[in-house]
C-alpha cells in the first residue's frame, strides 16, 4: 500500500477486489487507488485485512492527519458557507455530514436521538442541493419544519408542506418540500416535475416493499429527476436509526435505489445473504427466511455506504433503566384470552396473518388486564411531580389509562391514529411545555418522530411483534439533550404471551444490531416463534 500527502491512497489487486466496486476504487495502474475523503477507515480496514497488509507506523500516522486535516478544514468550510443559528454540531454530525457529501447515496443509520435531521438536510444546504424533497411519517413534517427552521435557522419561506386537498403550504423560494409516504403515489405527477437535486427518505424502513404504492410513486419521482439531469441527480439519503425491521432483506430495497451492486438482483441478494426454506404453513407454500449468511461479508460491503452511530457512544447521557412489574395471571379476562389462545393454535390457521390476528387479540386482552396497574404508576410518578409517557398499541386500553389519569386532574396529550396530523404538533408542544403532564400514545401513531425528552419515566401497557416499534418509543425520550436516566417501566402478566414476546424481542433487537455490525446470527418470525412456545406449552 501507498499513500501520498495529498491523500491518494494506493492498494494493490488481489483477494479484496470484490470490494472494488461497492467501495468505489478505481484502477490506476496495475493498482486500485482512492482518496482518503472518499473511503472509511472501517471499510480500509476491511480491504487491508483481506489483502493480509498490516498497516505501519508511518502509514497510521499519516492516514491519522490526513483524515483530522480533510476533517477540520470541512469544518471550516461549512461553518463559513452555512449558518447554523448561533449553534454547533456534535462531531459524529461532522462526520456523517462529510460522509455524505463525498458520495452521491448514503445510509444514515444514525439512532433516534442523535440529530438525523439537521445533520441529513445540511446536505442539501452545503451542496445546494435543491430543490430537495423529505419524506417522512406524516406526523413528523411539522416536526422537520420546526426543527429546520426554529431551531437551526433555515428560512421559513423555503419550505413547501404539502398536506393535500388544497391544504398545502406552498414556499415562496422553495428550496425544501416536505411529503409524508401515504401521499407519494397520488402526488407523484405533480412532485416529479418540481426535479429534485436531494431525496431524504426519513425512517426509510417505510419503503422495503417494491409492491406498495408509496415505492411506485418513489421511483417514479426518481426516474423523473435521473431523467432530466442526465443521471447526476437526485442523491438519496436513507436516515433511520433501524434501517432493518426484521431481515438483512430489508437493506436490498435501499441498495437498490442507492445503484449498490448488492441491490442489482434480488434473487442473488437472497442466495448470498438468507437462508431459506421451503414453507408450507397453512396448507400455502412459499419460501420462508430462517436464517442469515455471510452476514462479515455483507458488512464490509455496506462498510463505506452506511454510516452507523448509537446513542450511547457518541453522547454523553444517562443511561436507560429497565423496570419490570407483574401482574396476576388470573382475572374475569382470563377466559376470553384463552380461548383467543385457542383460536391461534388451531391447526386450520390459514396463514402467517391469520395467525397474527388471533394473537394480537390475545395480546390485546393481557394489555387490558394492566390497565390499573399503569395508571397506578403513572400517578405515583405525576405525585412526585414528574411528568410520564404512556405507550400502547390498542385504542380500548390507551382511552382507559387516559380517562383515569385525567380523573385525577392532570393534564393528558394523547395521539393515536385517530388524531389529524397537522394537530399532533400542538399536542405534543403541550406536553413539552408542561401544560400536560403525562403524554398517552399508539406506539405505532406517536413512536416515531416525536421530542418527548421533558419526560424521563416511560410505562408500556404491551410489546409488539416488530422490535423496532418498542425502540422507537423508547426513543422518543432516551435521546440526545436527555439529561436524566431514563425509567422504561414494563408491565409483564404472568403465564401469558408476554414473557415470550418479551424474550423473543430482546433477541431480535439484538439480532438486527448484530447483521449491522457484521456478526452471524440467526433469524425467526417472533410471531411463529411465540406460536410454537404456546402450542408446546399446551400438549
Amino acid at each position: 500500500m501507498r499513500i501520498t500527502k495529498s491523500g491518494w491512497i494506493y492498494i494493490p489487486q488481489g483477494r479484496a477486489d470484490y470490494l472494488a466496486e461497492s467501495y468505489q476504487l478505481e484502477l490506476h495502474g496495475k493498482e486500485w487507488r482512492v482518496h482518503v475523503s472518499m473511503i472509511r477507515k472501517m471499510a480500509l480496514k476491511h480491504i487491508l485485512d483481506e489483502l493480509g497488509i498490516k498497516i505501519t507506523k508511518e502509514h497510521s500516522s499519516l492516514l491519522r492527519n490526513l483524515y483530522k486535516e480533510y476533517h477540520d478544514k470541512f469544518k471550516s468550510k461549512l461553518h463559513q458557507k452555512v449558518g447554523l443559528n448561533g449553534k454547533e454540531l456534535w462531531e459524529h454530525q461532522y462526520s456523517t455530514l462529510l460522509h455524505s457529501v463525498t458520495r452521491k447515496h448514503y445510509i444514515a443509520a444514525l439512532d433516534q436521538g442523535t440529530g438525523k435531521t439537521i445533520t441529513t438536510a445540511l446536505k442539501s444546504e452545503y451542496m445546494e442541493l435543491y430543490p430537495t424533497l423529505i419524506v417522512c411519517e406524516a406526523s413528523a413534517k411539522y416536526s422537520w419544519f420546526k426543527s429546520l427552521t426554529k431551531e437551526w435557522g433555515f428560512n421559513d419561506y423555503q419550505f413547501s408542506i404539502m398536506y393535500g386537498q388544497n391544504k398545502s403550504i406552498i414556499a415562496l423560494e422553495e428550496r425544501f418540500v416536505i411529503v409524508n409516504y401515504d401521499m407519494l403515489y397520488r402526488m407523484a405527477e405533480k412532485l416529479k416535475r418540481k426535479g429534485f437535486k436531494h431525496i431524504i427518505l426519513d425512517e426509510c424502513q417505510r419503503v422495503k416493499n417494491p409492491k406498495t404504492q408509496r415505492y411506485k410513486g418513489l421511483r417514479e419521482i426518481i426516474s423523473y429527476s435521473k431523467k432530466k439531469y442526465k443521471n447526476k441527480y437526485p442523491h438519496i439519503t436513507f436516515a433511520s436509526g433501524t434501517p432493518m425491521t426484521n431481515t438483512a432483506e430489508d437493506l436490498f430495497l435501499p441498495l437498490k435505489l442507492c445503484e449498490h451492486p448488492l441491490g442489482r438482483v434480488k434473487t442473488k441478494f437472497q442466495e448470498m445473504f438468507l437462508e431459506q426454506e421451503q414453507n408450507s404453513f397453512g396448507g400455502h407454500y412459499s419460501k420462508k427466511t430462517i436464517g442469515s449468511k455471510n452476514i462479515d461479508v455483507l458488512n464490509k460491503h455496506l462498510a463505506n455506504l452506511m454510516i452507523r452511530y448509537k446513542l450511547e457512544d457518541c453522547l454523553d447521557i444517562p443511561p436507560k433503566n429497565f423496570i419490570f412489574h407483574t401482574v396476576d395471571g388470573n382475572g374475569d379476562w382470563r377466559k376470553v384470552y384463552d380461548e383467543a389462545i385457542r383460536q391461534a393454535c388451531e391447526e386450520k390457521q390459514r396463514s402467517i396473518k391469520s395467525l397474527e390476528a388471533n394473537l394480537m387479540s390475545a395480546n390485546r386482552i393481557v394489555s387490558l388486564a394492566k390497565v390499573d396497574m399503569a395508571v397506578e404508576l403513572a400517578l405515583n410518578i405525576l405525585e412526585a411531580g414528574k411528568q410520564v409517557v404512556v405507550y400502547g398499541s390498542f385504542k380500548d386500553s390507551l382511552a382507559l389509562v387516559r380517562s383515569k389519569i385525567e380523573k385525577e386532574r392532570y393534564g393528558v396529550s394523547f395521539i393515536d391514529g385517530s388524531v389529524a396530523n397537522n394537530k399532533r404538533g400542538n399536542i405534543v408542544e403541550d406536553f413539552q411545555t408542561g401544560k400536560n403532564q403525562a403524554f398517552v400514545g399508539n406506539m405505532i401513531a406517536a413512536g416515531t418522530s416525536l421530542n418527548l425528552q421533558n419526560a424521563h419515566n416511560g410505562i408500556f401497557l404491551n410489546f409488539t411483534f416488530t422490535p423496532t416499534d418498542f425502540a422507537q418509543a423508547i426513543s422518543r425520550m432516551y435521546r440526545g439533550g436527555q439529561l436524566n436516566k431514563v425509567n422504561i417501566n414494563c408491565i409483564l402478566v404472568e403465564g401469558t404471551m408476554d414473557e415470550y414476546i418479551w424474550n423473543l424481542m430482546k433477541n431480535k433487537m439484538s439480532t438486527i444490531d448484530d447483521i449491522i455490525d457484521g456478526k452471524k446470527v440467526t433469524i425467526t418470525n417472533i410471531t411463529e416463534q411465540v406460536y410454537r412456545i404456546i402450542k408446546s406449552n399446551q400438549k
